[in-house]
């Protein structure tokens, strides 16, 4: 007769987090707001953040080579795989800003664009903003609605109002779309890489 141990199934191995690799302009704002929202929702997923400067061609062609040693490092060991990749910059004043944007089509990689920059997804959570403003604008748009907004985003004050962003910037891109204005002033699409990372959330096992 079996020993009772024996007969004990073997627990089945968990499936490791979703990694979300995170190319960003910049290195304060951005990565306290997704950490933030992760850290909202659990920490269901792990996010890396490599620095890759702020020029958008050198983001974009980091996030590519990132994509390329992920598909090999699959082969060898599956849990080294990325989940997903994402570019996240702004218009404000870089050149070569289209080019970045075809780069990152052509390499299948997600970007995440605002323009004039990512604090007017942030001024999202507050207000509607359908008027084209420069980038020092914004910044005293959201100092009107966050205490200590120069050491960055207030994530107590943002969080509660995530569904409204998202609802606000959705309506500004179909508008901006609507008047064959994709990508122009105002705009941010950050929304997508906010729904992206929740789908992912909700899909880790319990």
């Amino acid at each position: 007769m079996a020993k009772h141990s024996d007969l004990k199934r073997p627990k089945p191995s968990k499936k490791p987090k979703s990694l979300v690799v995170l190319f960003c302009e910049g290195e304060k704002t951005e990565p306290v707001y997704f950490r933030g929202i992760n850290r909202h929702w659990g920490n269901q997923i792990v996010l890396q953040f490599p620095h890759c400067g702020t020029d958008p061609k050198g983001i974009v062609s980091a996030a590519a080579d990132a994509k390329k040693r992920s598909k090999r490092n699959k082969k060898s060991d599956p849990n080294e795989e990325i989940e997903a990749i994402w570019c996240v910059f702004d218009r404000d004043q870089h050149f070569l800003v289209q080019e970045a944007l075809l780069q990152a089509e052509d390499n299948q990689i997600p970007v995440a664009f605002s323009n004039p920059c990512f604090e007017l997804w942030l001024l999202l959570h507050f207000q509607d903003q359908t008027a084209h403003l420069q980038r020092d604008g914004v910044s005293r748009l959201c100092a009107n609605f966050m205490t200590n907004y120069t050491k960055g985003p207030d994530m107590d004050m943002l969080l509660p109002s995530l569904s409204d962003a998202e609802q606000r910037a959705r309506t500004l891109c179909n508008r901006q779309t609507t008047n064959n204005l994709p990508r122009c002033n105002p705009w941010t699409d950050v929304h997508e890489l906010v729904e992206a990372m929740r789908r992912l959330s909700d899909s880790q096992p319990i």
